[in-house]
């Protein structure tokens, strides 16, 4: 749905401010705001070096063609994305109680400079995975840009509770899709090319008028060995008895996953234990693959449908994305337990060795992957080490209201489920 609304209103000069959280990312205070700031600003430990400089002079950059007060937001976004205060600024007191403040304060005001020349789409993805800093970023958005020309929208499951009362904001349930909506839906994916009556019932039946479910499963038809293409239709290649058709959203997004190459496939798995965004560069020194090789395999994997590149992503970004969350856990659960936890305890090698400011900042993503990899001494070493200073204390001291009791547990899987049930969509 929110992929047919961007496309609705491709034709329209707007610009689009996208934040996706994650199950894996929940402890991690801001993280779909900095990825974000990353990708705006051209900064970060995925940025490939450019005309642009470093890190400090591409943020300096950025922020003078904002509109906004540049000391200022350079000051807060250089302690918040890490980079060394010696070369934007002065050093600020992160556990003072004003900057959690300050940095919620330059954080709006960007947004709402950013509307000032066009309309702004501002997309929040998996709101019930949503960190407590960036809820309270998302909350006084709503509450402080009403007259912007700004549509704030946001997507969670229907376990969502956000607490908020703003009259302007409304929540839309999504329902299951009927069958004449499920057959339309269909049609645009053949191409308007007919399905075989029995095969179009099952379709149908199946998915229960869940949209992912119907797109993933007549897509898994399409590409398997049941049909042929008859020009103007599709037809059965045998006898109708012969037909199956996986029954779950589960079976159908495995069966694609089976249909790549094995290389490809352990691409997708491997970016699948790393979480629902990843950047190439992470990948490669994970994967036992060269970098051609490893483009090759991203290349396919987008043909495939599987992925896609980030959102906002620039021409020498290596930021990709699942193209959906369950599309991730699939991927995720398809692999053995030992595999599992052999390439968890790479990735936190690879963060421990490549990445200093993960080791600085957000300790527990290393954490979480060497308990994900059984390795719980070296997990309890990151679980004690302070962040940042005293950065993560001052930015998580507002609980999120719909985060669950074991939220906190170590992450072995993105906490997701397959259920199909129909989600919600806020927007303001």
């Amino acid at each position: 749905m929110l992929r047919a609304f961007c496309d609705s209103i491709s034709d329209d000069s707007h610009g689009i401010v996208s934040l996706h959280c994650s199950a894996y990312y929940r402890n991690s205070p801001f993280w779909p705001v900095l990825r974000w700031l990353q990708r705006t600003f051209g900064v970060g430990r995925d940025a490939a070096a450019g005309p642009g400089g470093t890190d400090s002079e591409r943020l300096k950059a950025g922020i003078a063609s904002l509109g906004v007060d540049a000391d200022e937001a350079l000051l807060v976004l250089a302690n918040l994305l890490g980079i060394s205060a010696a070369t934007c600024g002065p050093a600020v007191d992160t556990s003072s109680p004003s900057f959690k403040r300050r940095t919620l304060d330059v954080l709006v005001s960007m947004l709402e400079a950013s509307t000032r020349d066009r309309p702004v789409l501002f997309v929040v993805e998996d709101v019930h995975w949503i960190d407590p800093s960036s809820f309270e970023f998302v909350g006084l958005v709503i509450e402080r840009l009403i007259s912007a020309r700004l549509l704030v929208l946001l997507t969670a499951r229907p376990e969502f509770e956000s607490g908020w009362t703003f009259p302007h904001l409304v929540q839309v349930n999504l329902d299951r899709l009927s069958r004449r909506d499920c057959v339309a839906m269909i049609e645009r994916l053949t191409g308007g090319k007919s399905l075989p009556a029995l095969v179009l019932d099952q379709i149908v039946s199946k998915t229960d008028g869940v949209p992912l479910f119907l797109e993933e499963l007549t897509k898994a038809v399409l590409q398997g060995d049941l049909l042929q293409d008859a020009g103007m239709s599709y037809e059965l290649k045998g006898a109708a008895q012969a037909i199956a058709i996986p029954d779950t959203l589960q079976g159908s997004l495995l069966s694609r996953l089976d249909r790549l190459d094995p290389a490809v496939k352990e691409i997708a798995q491997v970016a699948a234990t790393v979480g629902r965004e990843f950047g190439a560069k992470l990948l490669g020194l994970i994967a036992s693959t060269s970098e051609n090789e490893l483009q090759d395999e991203l290349d396919c994997l987008i043909a495939a449908e599987i992925i896609v590149p980030a959102p906002g992503k620039r021409a020498d970004d290596d930021a990709y994305m699942f193209r959906h969350a369950l599309i991730q856990e699939i991927a995720y659960q398809s692999l053995l337990l030992a595999r599992r936890r052999h390439y968890h305890a790479r990735i936190a090698a690879a963060l421990e060795e490549h990445y200093p400011d993960i080791v600085e900042r957000q300790p527990e993503l290393i954490a979480q992957n060497f308990a994900a990899a059984d390795l719980p001494v070296r997990a309890i070493g990151y679980c004690s080490v302070p962040a940042s200073g005293r950065l993560r204390a001052r930015l998580t001291t507002r609980p999120s209201p719909m985060r669950s009791a074991d939220s906190n547990s170590s992450i072995d899987a993105p906490a997701t489920s397959l259920t199909g049930r129909p989600a919600s969509c806020h927007y303001c």
